[in-house]
């Protein structure tokens, strides 16, 4: 004998219930979340609503929200809604996202520089809130930058100063915190008087020296008198231009040798009223206006330096040959040394030749100074 039964078998609604409904938490600090407990038929999915604050994640298979907020909210509700063939379930996370205090490192707080030579300064590692911005106190000092987006000081320093206390602020919309930096600036040997090396030395007026001399040389006009021994660069060309306004007369500035540059410039000057004469005696670095248009000789030594080759002994008019440094162009430089009533001594750095050119025609002027 037979008798049926019949079993049918649905799927449950989903239900199911967070460990936590909500939580406050400091901005770039990872988050707790919550777990889930299902209470009710399998769930298939979840989804979140609004979307998942930026720096977190929403898993649509565990319905977990983890990650790092990175975005200041006020409170705000998420709807976690679990879904199975039968309907829905609906459980709510309120996250609240606070602006940290801010908090920060350096990673030197002290230095003793030369002046005339770059700072290294520091590095900043931030250990709290996101910094809106930077201030020091007392003002960055003369030759350096201080950036208010990212706090660092860089730059190079030409005032000599005892160690210096410099606070470094960083700021948010919570609250602020400090650090200190302390710097000191101590006179270069080379900047008074003291035995300079080429190419690595920098002058009173903030230029790369590119010539000294044991042996004191006279620079009539310049502060030095005669007891120079060092010739420094202006930081940047000059320029193009013609040599003088005037442009058909002999100037009487034939000198060539060491120390001749100054007397030349300021000679001429007084007749030239624009041209490279006029730019180099015009040029002011570092508050410092004895600034000349180089002699043939002086401007020689100088395209030495350009080209890398070295500081030859004597008056060797050779630079060619090395590889020009970057800063100078590779085409002809104005002398102040004139050769012609029409003509005055250029060189070219390209090859290192020597040329009495036009007056009229256009060269580079690289302003230089003895000290």
């Amino acid at each position: 004998a037979t008798q049926t039964f019949t079993l049918t078998v649905t799927l449950a609604a989903p239900a199911f219930t967070l460990s936590s409904s909500t939580e406050s938490k400091v901005q770039e600090l990872a988050i707790a979340g919550y777990t889930v407990t299902s209470t009710g038929g399998v769930i298939a999915s979840y989804t979140i609503s609004p979307a998942a604050p930026a720096g977190t994640s929403f898993s649509l298979s565990t319905g977990l929200l983890t990650g790092t907020p990175t975005t200041v909210q006020a409170a705000t509700e998420y709807t976690i809604t679990a879904t199975n063939a039968t309907g829905t379930a609906t459980r709510t996370f309120t996250l609240t996202v606070t602006l940290a205090a801010p908090a920060f490192t350096l990673s030197s707080s002290s230095e003793s520089k030369v002046q005339f030579v770059a700072i290294a300064g520091y590095t900043i590692s931030s250990t709290g809130g996101r910094i809106a911005s930077y201030a020091i106190s007392p003002a960055a000092p003369a030759g350096t930058s201080f950036s208010l987006s990212t706090g660092l000081l860089t730059g190079t320093p030409t005032t000599v100063q005892a160690a210096t206390d410099y606070t470094i602020t960083a700021t948010n919309a919570n609250s602020t915190a400090t650090q200190t930096f302390t710097l000191t600036v101590t006179v270069s040997m080379c900047a008074t008087g003291g035995s300079c090396t080429v190419g690595f030395d920098t002058g009173p007026g903030g230029g790369i020296v590119f010539y000294y001399s044991a042996i004191a040389f006279t620079s009539t006009g310049s502060a030095c008198g005669t007891n120079c021994h060092s010739l420094e660069a202006a930081p940047s060309n000059q320029g193009p231009s013609a040599w003088c306004s005037n442009t058909y007369t002999l100037l009487n500035v034939t000198a060539e040798g060491i120390g001749s540059g100054m007397a030349n410039t300021t000679t001429a000057d007084s007749t030239c009223t624009s041209g490279a004469i006029q730019v180099a005696a015009d040029y002011t670095n570092n508050s410092l206006s004895d600034w000349f248009l180089p002699s043939w000789y002086e401007l020689n030594e100088l395209c030495k330096y350009a080209r890398n080759t070295g500081q030859a002994a004597g008056t060797s008019i050779s630079c060619a040959g090395g590889t020009l440094r970057t800063g100078f162009a590779s085409d002809w430089y104005w002398s102040s040394s004139e050769s012609h009533a029409y003509f005055a001594s250029k060189q070219g750095f390209t090859f290192g030749s020597k040329n009495g050119a036009y007056k009229t025609s256009a060269g580079y002027v690289r302003p230089v100074r003895a000290f």
